[in-house]
């Protein structure tokens, strides 16, 4: 069964006025025209969109591998509705941060005469293979977009990414007649909200500034009687029904059917090590600086009765240790540990080398933009 998810909006990308020139055989010659026209203004954080020039670069990669983002949408009149893009990608013409509006992509489409015709419109980042499309394989169980009854379902979601090969999966919706898109110059409003939820775990260490501390990898644990969801490795479908305004992305459940349990977030074998500069002298009341360990990408669920373990050396030859399990909880929190869309959960970790094992120190809670962002700090 689906359910909504809450506080999608956390973070947006705001797409209201940029060009797009759409190509279509739609028009009459002798007609005055005016192009339909898309664009996108993004922000966000690395290790997804991070700034418009962050999704410029993505989208035009080197000119000849580009990656865009998918549209689709409808013109309705008298209770006909005639689909206009059918997951049309949308890409960066030229890869110069500074031209904002060098978006472009085939087939253009013009606004109906019919200054009552409505339109609904649905784009997501970034675009995948559609199931019509000759290259779709049903058995790579690779993520892949569908469309019925202006609802799109984004199949296969990872429920978990690891860091900058995470893809930042996001979805737009825009509603309107043609005398209102007109009114703005021909211009598609998309607002963007975050399908995902990012979890960083930074680090730091007391004991002796001598030793050397070194991360291997983490285990994220769900006990029994806990909801995990998406806890496990797998993934997950999301939809949104673009018919009309104010319907909210629904996920669906996780599309395998393993047994709930340890999840097994090993770092890709990486080893961490946390440097000088991230020693704090116990007492002192001196800011210590965080190294940051591990950023992943991950499907909204519960974290209820979530605990994390932590595999690490102490010295260079030093053997592998494994922690306890490690409690994750915040306190003040009206979600009971539902994950938000959009939101960032940052796990402070602070090891003691000299013997007395780790400790969450805090779990930071905020929306994912960098800039002038007020930390919510839940210490327990």
């Amino acid at each position: 069964m689906k359910r909504a998810i809450g506080k999608i909006l956390i973070f947006t990308i705001t797409i209201a006025t940029l060009a797009i020139g759409l190509n279509s055989c739609s028009k009459h010659h002798d007609d005055p025209v005016d192009p339909i026209r898309l664009g996108s203004s993004p922000l966000g954080t690395k290790a997804a969109i991070g700034s418009l020039s962050d999704l410029i670069l993505q989208s035009y990669n080197d000119g000849t591998s580009k990656k865009g983002f998918g549209v689709y949408g409808y013109k309705t009149i008298s209770s006909t509705a005639t689909r206009l893009f059918n997951n049309t990608e949308v890409t960066h013409s030229t890869g110069d941060p500074s031209d904002a509006r060098e978006w472009t992509y085939r087939y253009k489409r013009y606004w109906d005469s019919n200054p009552n015709a409505s339109y609904q419109f649905v784009a997501y980042w970034p675009r995948i293979v559609s199931d019509t499309e000759p290259d779709y394989d049903e058995d790579t169980q690779d993520p892949y977009v569908s469309e019925a009854n202006k609802t799109i379902t984004l199949h296969n979601i990872p429920n978990w990414q690891y860091g900058e090969d995470a893809n930042d999966y996001m979805m737009a919706t825009s509603f309107g007649l043609t005398r209102d898109y007109k009114s703005m110059n021909g211009y598609v409003g998309f607002t963007f909200s975050h399908m995902l939820a990012q979890l960083v775990i930074k680090g730091f260490y007391t004991g002796s500034r001598n030793d050397t501390i070194t991360v291997t990898g983490f285990d994220v644990i769900q006990s029994a009687e806990g909801n995990n969801d998406a806890m496990i490795d797998g993934s997950t479908d999301f939809s949104l029904d673009f018919r009309q305004s104010g319907e909210s992305i629904e996920k669906g459940a996780g599309n395998n059917d393993t047994d709930y349990g340890m999840s097994n977030h090993i770092l890709q074998n990486a080893e961490i090590g946390i440097p000088k500069n991230a020693f704090a002298q116990e007492g002192s009341n001196t800011p210590v600086d965080t190294v940051n360990i591990a950023t992943w990408l991950m499907v909204p669920h519960q974290w209820d009765s979530t605990k994390l373990t932590v595999s690490y050396k102490i010295g260079e030859d030093g053997m592998e240790k494994v922690s306890e399990p490690l409690a994750i909880k915040w306190t003040n929190n009206p979600d009971n540990y539902n994950l938000a869309p959009g939101s960032r959960y940052v796990l402070k970790l602070k090891f003691n080398s000299a013997g007395e094992g780790i400790t969450i120190e805090s779990v930071l809670i905020s929306d994912w933009v960098e800039e002038n962002v007020p930390w919510g700090v839940y210490n327990w």
